[in-house]
């Protein structure tokens, strides 16, 4: 197991979001590890014919990324958080956070309870063989205003 305790929250921009990043950030403070603030752009390529002049791909993806970004960053300062890492990365989700969480050496990668599940895009997470050889465990989190206990699910 790494000396310093990597924890990626990979969350969506949504309501759900605020509830995830606090419980990973609990979770960070006791096993005095660092939480890293993920955001997957998901964006199949093509022209935004809704703006004058058209944007390309790449300067959607660009905006995508900034907006995200700045999201994450107003959520961190909302809850107070110091020391996070905010990483927003384009491309396909479960390669995405696969990569990262090889490149940081992650204990634990937390998401939201619609992430998990066999039939969702990061079920596939619980069996890659690369994160189970790492010892990264895949810990869904339960939405506080559906369950109210706050219980953390693993997967």
């Amino acid at each position: 197991m790494p000396s310093c305790t990597n924890l990626i929250a990979a969350v969506d921009l949504n309501h759900r979001a605020a509830g995830i990043v606090r419980r990973a950030a609990r979770l960070a403070a006791l096993c005095h590890g660092r939480l890293i603030l993920l955001h997957v752009v998901e964006f199949d390529a093509g022209y935004e014919s809704d703006y004058v002049p058209l944007l390309t791909p790449d300067q959607v993806r660009g905006d995508m990324e900034r907006q995200a970004r700045a999201w994450l960053l107003g959520l961190a300062c909302h809850l107070n958080l110091t020391g996070v890492e905010i990483i927003v990365r384009s491309g396909r989700l479960h390669d995405v956070v696969t990569d990262l969480a090889l490149e940081r050496q992650a204990r634990y990668i937390l998401t939201g309870s619609p992430r998990w599940g066999f039939f969702s895009r990061l079920g596939s997470l619980a069996r890659e063989r690369r994160l189970l050889a790492l010892g990264c465990d895949l810990v869904g989190m339960a939405d506080e205003w559906r369950s109210g206990r706050g219980e953390v699910i693993p997967v």
